[in-house]
């Protein structure tokens, strides 16, 4: 049979011990006993960010863009940030503190800074409190904007004293990003250029026209160049030239042809001479000039030749036939 413990008079104690409360009963009910009466009742700080996912622009190698992303503490605590992290070849900066208190915010921004050409794809990853959140990044990298151009060396060939003789040049953008051409530079006697309107902005596979000239005013070979000259860092690209200016024999003769331009946006003109009105014609030029005049040197005296003249556009379609002109070359 069990014992009883003898009855001893009721006494309460009370113990405070740090932030916990024990309660201790002594009574008859038997021996001493005690329980932890505890609770708690506490919230943690919630990240939460201003985007989910960033798309940069397009760039080109060892350039760089940025965009950012604000951070804020939406729980009711304070929240602690144990890491900010991206991967890829992005990176970030951050003015967040260690301890965001609630409601308070910061700012992470991520730049993009591409080393190949593609399509780049990486994590930005905010740690903090108990949780985290995600921002997905995007950038693509484009080749660098490039200036061609096309003829890079021209030779007039010979050119009459006091005569011209024109050229087109065209100039293009095959890279990802846009150029400008800032400037032009003639160097040689005689040598002139036309129909390039600076600054000039090519789009990327954008293309333009011009004409390069040259007008010798005494007899000898002349060289000279074209250079033209980028705002950015594509480099200069220069355009070899060359010709020679001629005197006329004595009693030789010439015809000079003008005519008015087209009112529409043409590449150049081509012209034509026959022998018989009315055709057939022979194309006096293998490719389109850009000036409204033309000297025929290569005709004989007591001859008679008719000319006609096109215009052709920028995708070298060619109009119809000018209207018809006679030129009588006198025999002495």
């Amino acid at each position: 049979m069990r014992t009883p413990w003898p009855c001893i008079k009721p006494s309460l104690l009370l113990l405070l011990l740090l932030s916990s409360t024990f309660l201790a009963l002594n009574g008859c009910a038997g021996p001493s006993s005690s329980k932890a009466l505890s609770s708690s009742s506490s919230s943690t700080g919630s990240i939460a960010v201003s985007a989910s996912s960033l798309s940069f622009p397009s760039q080109a190698i060892d350039t760089s863009a940025s965009r950012s992303v604000a951070l804020t503490n939406s729980g009711t605590s304070a929240l602690s940030l144990i890491k900010i992290s991206v991967t890829g070849v992005f990176s970030e900066t951050n003015d967040c503190p260690a301890t965001l208190d609630t409601g308070a915010g910061c700012t992470v921004t991520v730049s993009f800074a591409p080393t190949a050409v593609g399509t780049d794809t990486g994590t930005l990853t905010i740690t903090g409190g108990s949780g985290s959140q995600q921002v997905s990044l995007l950038g693509t990298c484009v080749a660098a904007g490039q200036l061609a151009i096309n003829p890079m060396a021209i030779s007039f060939g010979n050119v009459t004293d006091g005569q011209s003789s024109s050229q087109t040049v065209t100039a293009s953008n095959p890279g990802g990003e846009s150029i400008t051409i800032s400037g032009v530079t003639t160097d040689g006697t005689g040598f002139a250029v036309s129909g390039l309107s600076l600054p000039l902005v090519l789009a990327a596979g954008q293309s333009t026209r011009f004409s390069v000239s040259f007008s010798p005013s005494m007899s000898g070979s002349v060289t000279g160049s074209v250079s033209l000259t980028n705002s950015g860092t594509v480099p200069d690209v220069s355009i070899a030239l060359s010709g020679s200016g001629t005197v006329p024999a004595s009693g030789s003769h010439q015809v000079v042809l003008t005519w008015s331009g087209s009112t529409s946006d043409v590449n150049g003109y081509y012209t034509y001479r026959g022998s018989v009105s009315g055709g057939p014609y022979n194309k006096l030029t293998s490719t389109p000039i850009d000036l409204t005049s033309y000297t025929d040197q290569n005709v004989t005296g007591g001859n008679t030749y008719y000319y006609v003249v096109t215009a052709v556009d920028g995708a070298g379609l060619e109009s119809a036939y000018s209207e018809q002109v006679e030129a009588v070359v006198p025999a002495s």
